[in-house]
């Protein structure tokens, strides 16, 4: 299982230098599990396990099944090692992206096949577990965070690239600033849109990309899909919760030579927020992209349509992100006392307080993205 997002935080790193950036530099690439450091074919360095308070290693139970030590090597905190289920780094106040990776199996010979189909969902008593850690400092100013501010969390629920397979770190050499991987849209499309689109791409370079302080890839605007009527994607997200959408166009159909040539309007679950005339904004072989919030969405699925007003719509990309509230931040004189009384009550180091001490109370399992054991 693949959770990714992005958070704004202060907490108490591996320094990976690749690229220098005004807003600094700071990466962890941690092997949850992993005794060595190792550095895989897209050249990035995984350290071995660190910064962890507690649990034990092992592996997954088919290690045949994946490429990478990053992703066969696992720490699990059983209830022996304490609730307090952490792995905390020293990072400078900043924003950062996050990813982690984790393959839910039978890494410790537990399950019994003939129990898999009494599984129901309700809450869960087997021990967390990690495969691999990464974090990247990105711009404090990315994905509109004058706005947004620092008091929510942006947790991913589908990062597309139209037109393209998956693609980023550790699916391919393709280079993305920020670590970002980015789906194919195929799996979203509705049925009637696969009856009708069509895919395209460009080798032209693409201006406008690569730009603070968002710095979108080139390879995001080099595909591109399109198609003669309306073009419908559905991504299931949770409900009673705000979401950032983020479009990305480029007019790479050299067809395409004027203002009105194409134009299109984008209706997100049934209401009209823009109508986009990407010539008009941008010129052609040029990158653009905006965003809408939608709040307080009542349907447990987003409806992004592109409708057609002149000639056929085309898009590049669409992410959605949840804004999840951050929780409070506990005050270091509240921290001493409730040392304090633990002490004084002889509360054993392997005991918490209410549960995980470590656990956010928001989060739960969003914005996770699976992948199929055998795509690795």
């Amino acid at each position: 299982m693949s959770v990714l997002f992005l958070l704004l935080l202060s907490l108490p790193l591996l320094l990976s230098p690749a690229l220098s950036f005004p807003f600094g530099n700071t990466s962890y690439f941690i092997d949850c599990g992993g005794s060595t450091n190792t550095t895989d074919p897209f050249n990035t360095t995984w350290l071995s396990d660190r910064y962890f308070t507690g649990g034990a290693t092992s592996v997954v139970s088919e290690p045949l099944h994946f490429l990478y030590p990053q992703e066969k090597n696992l720490r699990f905190f059983p209830l022996s090692s304490g609730k307090k289920n952490c792995y905390i780094l020293p990072l400078p106040n900043s924003r950062y992206y996050f990813r982690t990776f984790t393959v839910y199996d039978n890494y410790d010979g537990k399950i019994e096949l003939s129990l898999i189909r009494r599984i129901r969902r309700g809450i869960a008593t087997d021990p967390p577990v990690i495969g691999s850690l990464e974090i990247r400092q990105i711009d404090p100013l990315s994905y509109d965070s004058s706005t947004i501010g620092d008091k929510f969390i942006l947790v991913n629920y589908g990062r597309l690239s139209c037109g393209s397979s998956q693609w980023g770190p550790g699916f391919s050499n393709d280079t993305d600033d920020f670590g970002r991987t980015w789906q194919s849209d195929s799996e979203f499309r509705t049925p009637n849109t696969k009856k009708i689109i069509n895919s395209i791409s460009t080798r032209e370079t693409i201006t406008g990309t690569v730009q603070p302080p968002n710095y979108f890839p080139m390879k995001l605007y080099q595909t591109a899909v399109t198609g003669n009527g309306i073009l419908e994607y559905d991504v299931s997200v949770d409900a009673k919760m705000d979401y950032l959408l983020w479009f990305h166009f480029a007019e790479i159909d050299s067809s395409v030579k004027q203002k009105a040539g194409r134009v299109f309007d984008v209706v997100v679950n049934e209401k009209n927020v823009e109508r986009v005339d990407v010539f008009a904004e941008v010129g052609s072989f040029a990158a653009y992209s905006w965003s809408y919030t939608v709040h307080n969405l009542s349907s447990p699925v987003l409806t992004v349509k592109f409708v057609p007003v002149v000639g056929a719509p085309i898009v590049s990309g669409i992410e959605f992100y949840a804004l999840v509230p951050n929780d409070r931040s506990t005050m270091p004189e509240q921290v001493v006392a409730m040392r304090a009384l633990k002490e004084s009550l002889r509360v054993p180091d392997r005991m918490g307080w209410n549960g995980d001490p470590c656990a956010p109370t928001r989060l739960g399992c969003l914005g996770r993205s699976y992948m199929p054991s055998q795509q690795r």
